[in-house]
């Protein structure tokens, strides 16, 4: 199956950020060094890591500004998400933001199976891990952020919802 780099990723490289990537899948971290070799003359390999989120090798506060984009609905439980969560927050710089899209809950509670651990089968035939809005500020709460703005969700025809949850780290 062919491999996809986000639109954003070539977005930012041809307006001359300082872009790294992150994917447990080496054939991912492939398609990023084909596409970055292209777009930026001074792409480094090293920043595209075949790596889990949650175990990252950045130093702490390495990073103004990280989009987590379809990742965090990956994990296997509660603590797995806090885990990769904690991990997005660590390499976070403090006055930094940490934009997250995620699937969640909000809008088809009535419409996914519980499977356990905060799983769920959802209308489209997929399994992810849902957030709900009171883990999403709970979880703010915690991380002592600031909202940048609402949560938002999509609903994507009934299927399933997309949140899009912004925070910063204080300074």
């Amino acid at each position: 199956m062919p491999v996809a780099v986000r639109a954003e990723f070539g977005l930012l490289l041809r307006n001359g950020y300082s872009v790294y990537a992150v994917d447990q899948s080496a054939k991912a971290i492939e398609a990023v060094q084909r596409v970055a070799s292209q777009l930026a003359p001074n792409w480094s390999a090293e920043r595209a890591r075949v790596e889990p989120i949650e175990c990252m090798s950045f130093e702490n506060e390495s990073f103004d500004f990280i989009i987590s984009n379809a990742v965090l609905h990956f994990a296997e439980n509660e603590e797995h998400f806090r885990q990769m969560l904690e991990e997005l927050w660590r390499v976070l710089k403090p006055g930094g933001i940490l934009f997250m899209r995620l699937a969640s809950s909000i809008g088809i509670e009535d419409a996914v199976q519980p499977l356990g651990n905060e799983r769920y089968l959802l209308p489209d035939g997929s399994t992810r891990f849902l957030v709900k809005e009171r883990m999403m500020v709970g979880m703010t709460e915690k991380l002592q952020g600031v909202f940048l703005e609402p949560i938002k969700t999509v609903n994507v025809a009934g299927q399933r919802c997309m949140s899009t949850w912004v925070i910063k780290k204080n300074a």
